[in-house]
């Protein structure tokens, strides 16, 4: 049953018994695939987003706060569309979808510009392949230790095929560590110690 955008009250006929206003169009089957195919490809998108930023950044907090973002975002926009709220709610809602998409956007653009734009030379540190393992989708992990963060004894770096196939564990690799230009650390090369010479 339709429901009022004013006041969420049940139409009875025509028009809400309360405030007298028309229904809305209803919303059916093409709707809903529609949204589904937007949420579809927007996840597409923010996987693409979020893996560049996870290659770019070693700051968990940051990784942390564009997911909840894109899960608030997603929500937000999910409750906004929602037949059930009130006409002033789903604006309000839009509102804040479009706020969390902004803040996004702009976390994200804060961490592509830390490294892009990051001109402070590379300082490499030293470490020894403990691990070796592929993950799902042509990924390609060497756990190193030690690691050079406080509170941690080894670190798992994501690397190239061509890195991950020559390295053997044993093998001593050196990583460029770079500061940021907003002081939020990143990675940078992972090279094997014999490629180097």
């Amino acid at each position: 049953m339709a429901h009022c955008d004013n006041c969420a009250r049940d139409f009875s006929e025509d028009r809400c018994p309360t405030c007298g206003a028309p229904p809305e169009p209803s919303t059916g089957f093409g709707y809903w695939l529609k949204l589904i195919a937007a949420v579809l490809c927007a996840g597409l998108f923010l996987g693409s987003v979020w893996g560049a930023v996870n290659s770019m950044s070693n700051s968990g907090p940051v990784q942390v706060i564009i997911l909840v973002l894109i899960f608030a975002a997603l929500m937000l926009r999910y409750a906004a569309v929602s037949a059930k709220s009130p006409r002033s709610h789903r604006a309000l809602l839009r509102k804040l979808s479009t706020y969390a998409c902004i803040a996004l956007a702009a976390l994200v653009a804060i961490v592509l510009m830390n490294r892009l734009l990051d001109r402070t030379p590379a300082q490499k540190v030293y470490a020894t392949v403990v691990f070796k393992f592929a993950g799902s989708r042509s990924t390609y992990y060497l756990d190193v230790a030690p690691s050079w963060r406080s509170g941690k004894t080894s670190e798992s770096l994501s690397v190239g095929r061509t890195t991950f196939s020559n390295a053997h564990v044993g093998d001593a690799v050196s990583i460029e560590l770079h500061p940021g230009l907003f002081h939020m650390p990143w990675r940078g090369n992972v090279l094997l110690r014999s490629t180097q010479q």
